[in-house]
């Protein structure tokens, strides 16, 4: 048994399954979603069919958030995060971070964090691994479905 998939944007999802993420910024930024099974799979057939020295990149197909915000609202119904507009963050952090200097108070984002949301995206594919080592991780929707049966499973529902 795979037991409980926990990746890592799992809080993310909780949180939209309860209800509790009305907003999201950046929701066509890319994302690697790959499964901790695929990367020891992945590991496994380093080691038994590489040369020494070989290095590979295992990560999973990207997907944008927006697609994966898509497929959760079709499989549960919830709806989707609104996205909140990039200048209204970017007016708001501009804002909020001074005042948080003088009032040595730690805003809930800073313009360091919405260079990485929004102009930062490191782009990766993992197409050496899977033609030279055979390498085949499952699709982010399957992770994702997966996911929500485990989810439904420890939420009772």
């Amino acid at each position: 048994k795979m037991g409980i998939i926990r990746p890592h944007f799992a809080p993310v999802i909780r949180l939209y399954l309860q209800k509790k993420l009305p907003l999201w910024l950046g929701s066509d930024r890319m994302m690697g979603i790959v499964h901790v099974d695929d990367l020891v799979e992945g590991m496994l057939l380093a080691a038994e069919k590489s040369p020494p020295g070989e290095h590979y990149i295992l990560s999973a197909p990207e997907l944008p958030v927006q697609e994966m915000f898509a497929l959760l609202d079709e499989k549960t119904g919830l709806g989707k995060p609104k996205e909140v507009p990039k200048v209204l963050v970017y007016g708001l952090t501009g804002l909020l971070e001074p005042i948080g200097h003088l009032l040595s108070w730690n805003p809930p984002i800073s313009l360091e964090r919405l260079h990485y949301v929004y102009e930062r995206c490191v782009r990766i594919q993992a197409q050496k691994a899977q033609d030279k080592l055979g390498w085949q991780p499952r699709l982010p929707q399957v992770i994702l479905e997966e996911f929500l049966a485990e989810e439904k499973g420890v939420m009772g529902g």
